[in-house]
């Protein structure tokens, strides 16, 4: 088709092979004028705070409050956070009526691929759809108390460190404990030296030889949840149902730039995430925004996120240094995107 007619063209190809064409507002995503409007990103909106939120995001000229993943107790089993929402899904739906009453928009955010190490799939018992990305089997017997799991090969592909919240963590599975490990031996004697046995509130056991010791992926800090699971189906249905409740207007799926499979399966389980977010929305017209995209999820995406740059300062600097090479490639794809996070860093300012 001529370049002229591209945009036209996408849009018939979408509506006569069955992929997503969402239209926030009624227009298609990647013109609608919902994706130009700004959004108040407000982390720990308490139920008491609602109408005074209300009332900044009016005087700041936003569209749309977004909701930060605090409204959940923990990712994956989504519990209402109590402490924000007293009553729980009542309280929050009260927030969003609060909100929707004072002429917004409402957006819920979620850490969409990611299982707190504290959530209920993770302890006493973790979930079997937890994603581990290397496997080595222990050599010998090792009792509860055992400081030392043994390997017969050096394991060469766990991860020597941490890394933080940018590292995949040192947490392993042996049967159904979890066990965090001090370093990793690639001399003889083989193994891990291990920090914490029990560890993230599971039970320690005894261990045959032969049992898989298992890496445990993390990324940003979270495990992730198998998206070839029945946990990523319930995972992402929770979520919908929480989002469906509040009418929300927009989602906002974070955390999608590191799955199962790395990089060089990307383009497959982060399509496969963002659909199954999408899939379960009751308004095909959500407008939805994610840090990442693949060729299927380009169809789902209405805007795409710069990244997380509260506490940068100087914000012209940032700008240059990271938002416009970006925007240029978005415009490229004819992909909205948002010009970044700024904090309000004087507490004085409110």
């Amino acid at each position: 088709t001529p370049r002229t007619n591209l945009v036209a063209a996408i849009q018939s190809l979408e509506q006569t092979s069955g992929l997503p064409s969402p239209r926030p507002g009624g227009v298609w995503n990647k013109q609608s004028p919902r994706t130009a409007q700004n959004y108040l990103f407000v982390q720990n909106l308490k139920l008491s705070e609602a109408a005074e939120v209300a009332r900044w995001a009016k005087r700041g000229g936003f569209d749309t409050v977004l909701i930060n993943r605090n409204w959940s107790q923990s990712s994956g089993h989504h519990a209402i956070n109590t402490k924000l929402y007293p009553g729980g899904m009542a309280g929050l739906q009260e927030v969003a009526a609060t909100l929707r009453a004072a002429g917004l928009r409402v957006g819920l955010h979620v850490m969409s691929p990611s299982v707190d190490l504290d959530d209920p799939y993770v302890a006493p018992v973790p979930d079997p759809g937890l994603v581990k990305d290397e496997s080595i089997a222990l050599s010998r017997n090792v009792g509860k108390s055992a400081t030392f799991l043994p390997t017969a090969a050096a394991p060469r592909y766990f991860p020597t460190v941490d890394g933080g919240y940018e590292g995949r963590g040192t947490f392993v599975q042996l049967g159904r404990e979890i066990i965090q490990y001090e370093s990793v031996s690639l001399d003889k004697p083989y193994g891990f030296k291990v920090s914490k046995r029990a560890a993230l509130g599971t039970m320690a056991g005894q261990h045959q030889a032969g049992a898989p010791i298992e890496h445990l992926q993390r990324s940003w800090g979270f495990f992730l949840f198998d998206l070839n699971s029945e946990l990523a189906d319930k995972i992402t249905r929770r979520f919908c149902d929480v989002a469906n409740a509040i009418d929300a207007d927009m989602v906002y799926l974070d955390a999608s730039e590191r799955l199962q499979g790395g990089s060089a399966q990307h383009w497959y389980y982060s399509a496969r995430l963002h659909e199954k977010y999408y899939a379960c929305l009751d308004d095909p017209d959500t407008l939805v925004q994610t840090s990442t995209f693949k060729h299927f999820s380009w169809h789902i995406m209405a805007r795409h996120a710069t990244s997380d740059n509260d506490g940068y300062s100087d914000i012209a600097a940032y700008y240059d240094q990271h938002v416009a090479p970006l925007m240029q490639k978005m415009q490229d794809n004819l992909m909205p995107i948002d010009s970044g996070w700024y904090r309000v860093f004087d507490d004085g300012v409110l």
